[in-house]
Parts: structure tokens; C-alpha cells; sequence
């Protein structure tokens, strides 16, 4: 049985419910007259009943900003919504203290549908305001902690690139100096350990950016079938004896396809580089099979298995974490970050997929991933080396660089090519060239003393002539910083070049800037590798009847060379032009003999400097420069006449 309620209890309650609800109430007119404010509301700002009812518009009590916002924006909203939910307002109270509020409208109309009075909710805001503010200092504190991380990666991978880019050229150098069996073995190893170092750094750096949101697809045709082989064939040195290294790529899957081939490498290379790292014995087999096929797009299945250790159940899915491996002792055992699979299924999110995994410990692992990638109708045209030497030779090259290794490398790079090239060790120094000296493309690093690169390719652009803002301008630098590219582009720089880079990928960067005029003497379409070397000792030799005949001229052409490289050195010392082009004009049919295109690029080189009067930096530069390719010239030549 329902005990009846008291009904004076009834209206007490609602009376108290509404002046002592836990939210302001009012009443106000459709002009925002004040009709009826309960006690909440009065004790939150501190104003008496008679001071507001009747007196005061609610508008009135608001901010400047409020007031604006009331007039310009819920006004209109309520004439024809009828209603405002939750609109973040900011009370002035009666001592001047400001309130932050959430109020909600809601207009009353009469049967004729005209509004007759606003009935108005408001919530005390303040303590949200004071959590949202500390919301707002917890995120400033993450993105100070990801701008502290971006940069100590950066300065890290910076001080790690620039030696390992100066032993990965070196590297390169004395790959190409004829060595004998053992240091030869002995640089392999060099190479493959800079490799690996390098590998390291980037997967690091891959990683912080894709945190960062910072990277992006570059589709483009390409050919799948080629990428698996090539990755195939560049991994098959590592594998231990008794691993075999099989591609599988179905004859059914389209020659050209539109997908960023850089990325889907990576993966590929992720994935084959773990399965031979944790195979022993069997086989890896990478393969790729047609799953469907349209007019426009196809779907490829890619999968990498192998006989190796294989993954306990209970990691299958942990292993795609970052810096989670297996078990605790593989990387112990096995190196590695725990970042390449991490890396991977990011780079495959990118695409719209996943990779999945099927192992079990002892029976090895499989994982695959499918990919749905547009056909394209052709693919680009291969460019051989010895046709982009051809296309680089005779340009004329400002390399501003201030660590003397790198400069090092270069410059024994840009002579080899025949590239005449000039070098200032800061961007101010590169400004004075550049307005001086007509260039032809501008190899830049970042950071130098003086004026770096940024602001030094901003003076360069701000010069009015048309050819400042024509002049390509690549960005050199061993700093991978998130979002670098992106200041990169707005300092004016033409494009970016990480280092360490492999040679060719600079000689390929210097030759889309090149056009036929620059080509003084292209080389041939089947230059050989003494040719891509700077010289030919084959040329001598065709010009000789017998071997006997052959090791005479190799021994005159070995002594005239020997003395023009003394001669030479001795008038860029004293700065003498007189002596320097009689000397280089009694050498020149040696040079031309040889087809030493390296050689005779620094002898022009140095006819010029001493013509514009070159500093003593730049002419001891070219004297080294001269030094290099005779000696290097006398060691093929004495190797080929035993």
C-alpha cells in the first residue's frame, strides 16, 4: 500500500529543487531581460535578486567576448533552431571575478509560434576549465618530450651519419684501388658492417617518424618481379651455408604496377633479412601470387617463409610491437632493435593491409601480406651509369662542405665523372661564388659555420636575377629531423640528399640537372670500367702493335705522367699560370692517350683557378686532385703490365 505524500511537502521540495539545484536557472526574455534566477546561480556570482531581475539583460553579465558571441551567433541560432546546447561562455561576476560556464537555451513560443520567453540551464565550469587546462599543459609536456625525442634523434643520427658516411666513401674509394684478395675481403666486411650500422640508425629514424605521422606513400610505377629478385639477390650473401635463398614470383602477376616501391623493399627487406638471421639450415623463400585481377588493379599475396627457430604462440602477436622481440635472449643472441616488424606493418597500414604470421617454435615462420595496387603501363626508362657520366661530364659543380672527409669523397667523385667543381667551406663563402661564378647545380649541406645552408640558399634566392631562383640547389646533410624536409623546401632548396649516399645515387641526382651542352665528352654506350674510372689503360693498349711495344709505351706514358703531376704540383704552389699550361700542354697527349677524363677535369680546373686567381686552399685542393688520378692511373697501369 502507497502511503500518500503531503502535497505542501510536494511544492516545498520543487521550490528547494529549483533555487538549490546543483545548476543555475533562469528565466529571461527573448531580448535577455532576467525574469527569474535561482539561488545557485546568485551565489555562484555574488549578485543580489533585485540587482539582476528586471535590471539586467544576461547578455549584460557576460564578457566583451561573450556578449559579441551572443549577439553574432546564439541570436540567430535561436530564432531559427529554437535551442543552444552546451555553449561555452564566460560570466562576469558581481566583484570581477570571471566564471567559465556551459549554458543551454531552450526558447518557449507561443501557438502562433513567436517566442516568449528563454528558459536558460547553466553549469559551473570552472572545474572543467581546470582540467582542461591541465589537459592542455599534459599535451604541451608530450609534444615538448616528442620534440625533445625528434631532436635528440636528430643530433644523434647526425653525429653517427657524418663519420659513417666518411667510411662508407673511403669504403668506396679503396674498393675501386685495386685490392689485392685479402683487403678486399677486408673492405667487404667493412662495407657490409657500415651497411648494417646504417640499417640501424634508419630503423630508429623510420620509426620516429611514422610516430610522428611524418611519413607518406610516393606511388610509381615500378615492377614486382624485379624488386623480389633484387631483393633476393642483394640479401643472398647472407645467408649461412646450407640456406638456400629462393624468389617465387607467379608469371600470371602484371609486369607494371603503381605502388611506392621504396617502402614495399623495405618491408621485403625486413622480413627476408629476419628470416635468414633466424635460419640455420632449410631454406628462405620469398614469393609473390596473383590472388585477383581487374581492368585497373590486381592483388598480390607476398609472403616470406622460412625453416628457421619459428615464434611461440603467445609472441605471434606481441613481435609487431616496437622493440619487442621473440623471447628475451634474441636479441642477445641474434641483434637486432625489435623495430623492423613494428616498421613494417606501419608501412603496410599505409597501404591499407596487414601482415600476418603462421609459426610455431622448431618449424619455422611464414608471414604474408596482401597488396591491391593499380596497373600502370610502363615503367621508366633504366639509365646506365656510364650514360649518366657521360651526361655529367663537363658541368660546373659548387660544393659548399666544411667536414674536409666529405669533401674528400666528393671531390674524388665529381673528378672521376669529370665534373669541374669548385669548394667553399661556408654558406657565405657559397653566396660570394654563386653571384661570381655561373653554376650549373649547387651541392649544399646544412650545417656550417659561418651562415649554414638554409640561410645561405635564402640570400641566393633573393637575388632578382632569373638565374638564382633557376639554380638547382640539393640539400646535403646527415640530420634526418622530422619535419626537416619540409623547412628544406621553404628555405628554396631544389631536394634533399641524405647522407651516407652510395656514389651513384649522387651521380644520378647531379644528372637530372644536366643537359646535352653540358656533356663536353659523353661517354660511349659501352664505356668500360676503367672508362667509369676516369681513364682507359685498354685505349693505350689498342694503340700498341705487340706486348713488347705495349710495355714500353706503358713505361713513357708512366714517367711523363709521374713528372707532369710534379711540375703541375710545383707551379700551383707558386701560383705561376705561364709555367703551369706549358707543363699541361707537354702531358696533354698522355692524358689523351688514357682518355684520363678524370685527370684532365683537374688540370682545367687548376688552369682556371690560377687564371682567376684561386686561393691557396683551392689550389692545394686541385693539386691533391691531380695527385690522385696520376697515382691512380700508375697503379692500373703497372697492375696491367705484369
Amino acid at each position: 500500500m502507497t502511503t500518500p505524500l503531503d502535497p505542501a511537502l510536494l511544492a516545498e521540495t520543487a521550490a528547494d529543487l529549483y533555487e538549490n539545484a546543483p545548476c543555475g536557472y533562469l528565466s529571461t526574455l527573448p531580448d535577455g531581460t532576467i525574469l527569474k534566477v535561482n539561488e545557485t546561480f546568485l551565489a555562484w556570482t555574488g549578485y543580489e535578486r533585485g540587482a539582476v531581475v528586471g535590471a539586467r539583460r544576461f547578455q549584460q553579465l557576460l564578457s566583451m567576448a561573450g556578449r559579441i558571441y551572443h549577439q553574432t551567433h546564439l541570436t540567430p541560432l535561436l530564432l531559427t533552431e529554437g535551442e543552444a546546447l552546451e555553449v561555452a561562455l564566460e560570466l562576469v561576476c558581481a566583484d570581477g571575478r570571471r566564471l567559465p560556464i556551459l549554458v543551454n537555451w531552450v526558447q518557449v513560443r507561443d501557438e502562433d509560434g513567436k517566442a516568449r520567453v528563454h528558459r536558460l540551464t547553466v553549469f559551473n565550469a570552472q572545474q572543467r576549465r581546470a582540467y582542461e587546462l591541465e589537459l592542455l599543459a599534459e599535451r604541451r609536456r608530450a609534444e615538448d618530450a616528442a620534440r625533445i625525442k625528434a631532436d635528440f634523434l636528430s643530433m644523434i643520427s647526425h653525429e653517427i651519419r657524418t663519420p659513417l658516411g666518411a667510411i662508407m666513401g673511403v669504403t668506396h674509394l679503396l674498393e675501386r684501388a685495386s685490392p689485392n684478395a685479402q683487403q678486399a675481403r677486408l673492405l667487404r666486411i667493412q662495407r657490409s658492417s657500415s651497411e648494417n650500422l646504417l640499417n640501424l640508425v634508419n630503423e630508429v629514424l623510420d620509426f620516429s617518424k611514422i610516430e610522428a605521422g611524418q611519413v607518406a606513400l610516393d606511388p610509381k610505377p615500378f615492377s614486382l618481379r624485379d624488386l623480389i629478385y633484387e631483393t633476393a639477390s642483394r640479401l643472398e650473401v647472407q645467408t649461412s651455408t646450407g640456406v638456400a635463398l629462393l624468389a617465387e614470383v607467379d608469371d600470371e602477376i602484371p609486369p607494371c604496377l603503381e605502388g611506392d616501391a621504396g617502402k614495399i623493399g623495405q618491408v621485403l627487406v625486413n622480413l627476408v633479412g629476419n628470416a635468414i638471421k633466424f635460419t640455420k639450415e632449410g631454406q628462405v623463400c620469398v614469393a609473390a601470387r596473383l590472388c585477383a585481377q581487374t581492368d585497373a588493379q590486381c592483388t598480390v599475396e607476398i609472403s616470406v617463409t622460412d625453416t628457421g627457430i619459428g615464434i611461440p604462440l603467445d609472441r605471434q602477436e606481441t613481435i609487431f610491437e616496437a622493440f619487442t622481440q621473440a623471447s628475451v635472449d634474441t636479441s642477445v643472441r641474434y641483434g637486432g632493435t625489435g623495430l623492423g616488424l613494428a616498421i613494417s606493418q606501419s608501412l603496410l597500414g599505409l597501404h591499407g593491409t596487414a601482415m600476418t604470421v603462421d609459426s610455431a617454435p622448431g618449424r619455422g615462420a611464414r608471414f604474408a601480406f596482401s597488396l591491391s595496387l593499380p596497373l600502370a603501363e610502363a615503367l621508366p626508362a633504366d639509365v646506365e651509369q656510364p650514360q649518366l657520366v657521360g651526361r655529367v661530364r663537363g658541368m660546373r659543380v659548387l660544393v659548399a662542405e666544411d667536414n674536409p672527409i666529405n669533401v674528400y669523397v666528393i671531390s674524388r667523385c665529381l673528378e672521376d665523372w669529370g665534373v669541374d667543381f669548385d669548394v667553399v667551406g661556408d654558406g657565405r663563402q657559397a653566396v660570394e661564388r654563386v653571384r661570381a661564378v655561373k653554376y650549373d647545380l649547387v651541392l649544399m649541406d646544412l650545417t656550417m659555420p659561418e651562415m649554414d645552408g638554409y640561410e645561405a640558399t635564402r640570400a641566393i634566392r633573393s637575388v632578382p636575377e632569373p638565374r638564382f631562383a633557376d639554380l638547382p640547389i640539393i640539400a646535403l646533410s646527415a640530420s634526418t629531423r622530422i619535419g626537416q624536409q619540409d623547412r628544406v623546401s621553404l628555405a628554396g632548396f631544389t631536394e634533399f640528399l641524405g647522407k651516407p649516399y652510395q656514389p651513384s645515387t649522387l651521380l644520378a641526382r647531379i644528372a637530372r640537372y644536366a643537359d646535352a651542352s653540358h656533356a663536353a665528352t659523353p661517354a660511349p654506350e659501352t664505356a668500360t670500367a676503367d672508362a667509369l674510372a676516369g681513364f682507359s689503360v685498354e685505349h693505350l693498349r689498342a694503340r700498341s702493335d705487340d706486348d713488347a711495344t705495349a710495355v714500353d709505351l706503358f713505361a713513357d706514358v708512366r714517367a711523363t705522367l709521374e713528372a707532369l703531376r710534379d711540375r703541375l704540383g710545383r707551379a700551383l704552389q707558386a701560383g705561376d699560370l705561364a709555367r703551369y699550361t706549358l707543363h699541361a700542354r707537354q702531358g696533354q697527349a698522355a692524358v689523351d692517350l688514357l682518355q684520363a677524363s678524370t685527370l684532365h677535369a683537374a688540370i682545367t680546373r687548376g688552369r682556371r683557378l690560377l687564371a682567376e686567381g684561386g686561393s691557396p686552399a683551392d689550389l692545394a685542393a686541385v693539386a691533391r686532385a691531380i695527385e690522385w688520378a696520376v697515382d691512380d692511373i700508375v697503379t692500373t697501369m703497372t697492375l696491367a703490365a705484369r
